[in-house]
């Protein structure tokens, strides 16, 4: 047997104090080895899930984005829309008096995600026609874009 004298005047017999620790670890991951490789399974499991759920990473596209790019609701501050807003129609005629010289739609999409663009700001009419053509442009979260189209007539 071997005799140790370690610094501080502790004395070991036997093997020393970092075979003791290796010992220890060995110990240790033996009696656990079940709980320890089903925790890694479990960090690995949901790496994977990540990576196919919310597509991190690399740039890929990501599935499970929202595709809806339908308004909610349109409407102009002066005339009416003909037809009658519905979120499939796209080709809409807007008549006016012809001392009008800006109109203004207000929408609203049915996604939160969707991103509009042509709504909330002021459309300048043509004066020296009576047609000025209007588009409303939807554009969902996976990138999928409708189009309102409206016409707007001076008269």
């Amino acid at each position: 047997m071997d005799f140790y004298s370690g610094s501080g005047g502790n004395n070991y017999v036997g093997n020393t104090p970092d075979f003791e620790k290796q010992n220890n670890f060995k110990d240790f991951f033996n009696e656990n080895s079940s709980i320890i490789l089903i925790i890694v399974a479990m960090i690995i499991t949901l790496m994977i899930s990540g990576f196919l759920l919310f597509g991190v990473g690399g740039g890929r596209v990501q599935s499970g984005k929202d595709t809806n790019k339908y308004l909610k609701s349109l409407s102009v501050d002066y005339g009416s829309l003909d037809p009658v807003f519905d979120k499939k129609t796209t080709e809409y005629t807007v008549r006016v008096p012809l001392d009008v010289v800006s109109v203004r739609f207000t929408c609203e999409a049915e996604s939160i995600k969707a991103v509009i663009k042509g709504c909330d700001e002021d459309v300048v009419l043509d004066t020296d026609h009576s047609k000025t053509k209007h588009e409303i442009r939807v554009e969902a979260e996976d990138t999928g874009v409708k189009r309102y189209n409206i016409t707007i007539i001076r008269e």
